[in-house]
């Protein structure tokens, strides 16, 4: 349904679409190519100066004032500049690319360090946005989100992983969730803590019980008997709700699944998008990555090989019909 009602405002015509013009014009001009339709030379030049122009363009207050505390650089500026100096020239190329371009693909066979260009394109670009400004990396599976959230954290840039079925355990143990502890630790954090620990004792098959807001923080060991689980597990996801928000307000990436970054709950209210990093690019049927574009984002950095592994479609009759040609793939023909 996410994918569709994205499909829908994406089509020409359509008032009050939420997609960037740049992004929006350089996808619908792919559909037309398709379909051997030839555009005016005028309008592809006015698409290939937009597609080519800077995303962070901005002369706000905010901006201005990031730019004049430029001699304060912190450590983790400092460790990105080293991670940035030892990419490959090929590699730098690609991230000044992305960072200075409003649509930019990665392209490169296995083995070639593509999720790790992907990391560091997200981490150059958070460099130059506002503080109110966040990158949004997705993916297209679960699997593909996590390694990119460990390779960004091994870069040392504050990022949150989150999306409505990651475990509590998933969420404990990112440094974002740590970060948010040191600023306020308070209740739900030490529920969320518990609840995760707990989750490890079943994993080791260990009995537990879903921990309850009343449960006396002294005494671990011990945990109140809820009068309704169905009832605490709703509290247990709303607050790890909650804790996932709190992350990605204190982070500067946001990694998530295509389809978790529909969620509007989980990414209302943070500030704007200007750059999509679209880790396994080639891997996404064409209307999923549209569900990110959705939240205006003024740039996108697809990165895959449209020779390995293509989107999955079992139907029969929309592979026939190109569901199974991903947007990266139409980008690159």
């Amino acid at each position: 349904a996410r994918m569709r009602d994205a499909l829908q405002a994406l089509v020409p015509g359509v008032k009050g679409t939420p997609f960037a013009p740049a992004i929006r014009g350089a996808i619908v001009d792919t559909w037309g190519r398709a379909a051997g339709t030839a555009l005016p030379d005028a309008l592809l030049s006015r698409g290939i100066k937009l597609a080519s122009s800077s995303p962070f363009a901005d002369e706000s207050e905010e901006n201005v004032e990031q730019s004049s505390r430029t001699e304060q650089t912190s450590d983790a500026e400092k460790q990105s500049t080293t991670m940035l100096n030892a990419l490959t020239p090929a590699q730098q190329m690609a991230v000044r690319n992305a960072v200075t371009r409003c649509v930019s693909l990665v392209r490169g066979p296995p083995g070639t360090g593509k999720t790790h260009v992907a990391a560091a394109i997200a981490v150059a670009a958070a460099e130059q946005m506002a503080k109110s400004q966040r990158v949004l990396a997705v993916t297209q599976s679960h699997a593909a989100a996590l390694n990119l959230h460990r390779r960004l954290e091994s870069f040392g840039v504050l990022s949150a992983r989150i999306g409505t079925t990651l475990r509590p355990d998933e969420v404990t143990e990112q440094s974002s969730f740590d970060a948010v502890r040191k600023w306020c630790e308070d209740s739900d954090l030490r529920l969320m803590m518990k609840y995760s620990a707990m989750r490890s004792r079943e994993s080791a098959g260990e009995d537990w019980t879903p921990p309850t807001d009343d449960d006396d923080d002294d005494d671990e060991n011990e945990v109140d008997e809820p009068a309704d689980s169905r009832t605490s597990t709703q509290s247990i996801v709303q607050v790890q709700y909650g804790v996932m928000r709190r992350m990605a307000r204190a982070s500067k990436v946001i990694v998530m699944t295509c389809a978790s970054s529909g969620n509007v709950g989980l990414l209302q209210g943070l500030g704007s998008f200007p750059l999509l990093v679209l880790d396994e690019a080639a891997q996404c049927i064409e209307p999923a990555p549209l569900v990110p574009l959705s939240w205006g984002c003024a740039a996108m950095a697809l990165v895959g090989d449209e020779k390995q592994l293509p989107a999955t479609v079992l139907h029969r009759r929309a592979g026939i019909r190109g569901l199974g040609v991903s947007l990266f793939e139409r980008f690159v023909r």
